[in-house]
């Protein structure tokens, strides 16, 4: 930008500079336009453009041929007169003049064509800047969309796994409760089946009891029977005894005298036998008796057989009741203790995520609050920025407006040393009595170019062109 400044300050110095050193065509001037040569070639070798440089080397040696002609007509006054060669100096000043006006004017509006190309490059830059920004904002704040669906996703499935979860303890709940009232059912009915199955039991045993009895009392009648019968048989056979006996002792009687020597023998095996009758007889009542007590007791026995095996079938019943309470009591605890553990839990993955939660939104605004203190530090920087650029602008604009109050009191005192110039060489003119239509004319034509330089068209466009280029920069 400085450069370009310089370069469009060097080219309006130049064009006046250019219009002042025309004029410049007397001896005492020499000096003035040599130094204004030097500073002309100092500015000159500062330049960077091509085009502008070939423009102001054709000025540079528009500016020798000038200086080659003031010098020769200096040093040579003796030759035709001034004015002739003022006329014909002017004649050709003029050309070279609108020569050089359309070069200036043709380099004016490519330093204009050129500044707008390169205002129209870093509009492009701050467009695909800004683009490129806005599309790194807006990627960035899919990727946000995007990252925040997908935690919205992500604990939407999550809380869809949950209701899941709960429906299928819900539904494994009502399966259990299901699953206890068949259980339940199956165990009542499990107990009325076992109490039936122990009342017909009970009625079977009943029933053989009394059968039993039956078939006992009807052991005992059958028992009683034969002993009845083994009795008349016994008393038969003590009737045949008794027969016998009185047989024996009607023979013993008729014997008696017979046999005298043989009743000793006769009375021993009488005796054993009646002993052994007796004994018989004893041993059958004892075994009567013994029948007689055993039927009783053996019922007795079997009474409190079946009372005890009633017993025990109704302890084992009693202990497998209190089996099945007790384990059912058992599953009911640890299910209600599963079932609080599982609540314990689940509370706690509650606590959890709801911790999760706050921390997420804590994130959350902390990353708000970071995206907002980088936009107040960029819009505080643009902010500085474009302060800076202003001032830059005004500091600008302010070197351009002492710029120009410099070239205009220089070009003033030109434009006086140049009347006092005209007005000696009029003088000496009226004293010598020469032609002054040409110095008045050379006056004019100076005012003219003056006119001319600073007209509206070509200062107002130089001026608005160096203010849109500090505008734009």
């Amino acid at each position: 930008m400085e450069t370009v400044m310089s370069q469009v300050k060097n080219v309006t110095s130049l064009a006046q500079n250019l219009l002042a050193l025309m004029w410049n065509i007397k001896a005492s001037r020499f000096l003035y336009i040599q130094q204004q040569t030097h500073r002309i070639d100092t500015n000159l070798h500062r330049r960077h453009s091509a085009q502008t440089q070939v423009t102001l080397n054709k000025s540079n040696i528009f500016l020798q041929n000038t200086l080659e002609k003031v010098c020769e007509m200096a040093y040579q006054r003796r030759f035709p007169p001034l004015q002739e060669r003022l006329f014909e100096y002017n004649r050709v000043r003029k050309l070279d003049h609108a020569v050089e006006l359309t070069k200036v004017q043709q380099e004016n509006e490519r330093l204009i064509a050129f500044r707008k190309n390169q205002q129209r490059m870093e509009y492009q830059k701050i467009c695909q800047s800004e683009a490129e920004m806005k599309c790194r904002w807006e990627l960035a704040l899919k990727e946000e969309q995007e990252s925040a669906k997908k935690r919205r996703l992500q604990k939407l499935s999550v809380v869809q796994d949950q209701l899941r979860q709960i429906e299928e303890k819900r539904q494994q709940e009502r399966l259990n409760r299901l699953q206890d009232r068949q259980e339940g059912e199956r165990l009542r009915l499990l107990s009325r089946r076992y109490a039936a199955q122990k009342k017909m039991e009970a009625e079977k045993k009943e029933e053989s009891r009394k059968s039993l009895l039956k078939h006992q009392l009807e052991d005992i009648a059958a028992a009683k029977e034969k002993r009845d019968r083994e009795a008349h048989q016994l008393s038969l056979q003590d009737k045949e005894t008794e027969r016998a006996e009185s047989e024996l002792k009607n023979r013993l009687e008729l014997r008696k005298n017979a046999q005298a020597a043989k009743l000793t023998q006769r009375l021993l095996p009488t005796k054993i036998l009646s002993e052994k009758l007796a004994l018989m007889k004893s041993e059958q009542a004892a075994r009567v008796q013994r029948e007689e007590a055993k039927v009783p007791r053996e019922v007795a026995e079997e009474e409190a057989k079946v009372e005890n095996q009633r017993k025990e079938k109704e302890e084992k019943r009693t202990s497998a009741l209190r089996s099945i309470a007790a384990h059912r009591e058992q599953t009911i605890q640890e299910k209600k203790q599963k079932e609080e553990a599982e609540r314990k839990s689940h509370l706690e993955w509650l606590q959890a995520q709801k911790r999760s939660d706050i921390l997420f939104r804590e994130q959350e605004r902390n990353k708000a609050q970071r995206i907002r203190e980088e936009r107040m530090k960029c819009n505080n920087f643009n902010m500085i920025q474009a302060a800076e650029k202003r001032a830059q602008a005004e500091q600008k604009k302010r070197e351009e407006e002492k710029f120009e109050r410099e070239m205009a009191k220089q070009a003033a005192e030109r434009e006086r040393q140049f009347q006092r110039c005209v007005q000696s060489e009029l003088q000496r003119a009226v004293k010598e009595h020469r032609n002054t239509k040409p110095l008045l004319a050379a006056r004019r034509a100076k005012q003219e170019a003056m006119q001319n330089c600073y007209s509206s068209n070509c200062q107002q466009n130089l001026i608005s062109l160096i203010e849109q280029t500090v505008v734009n920069l």
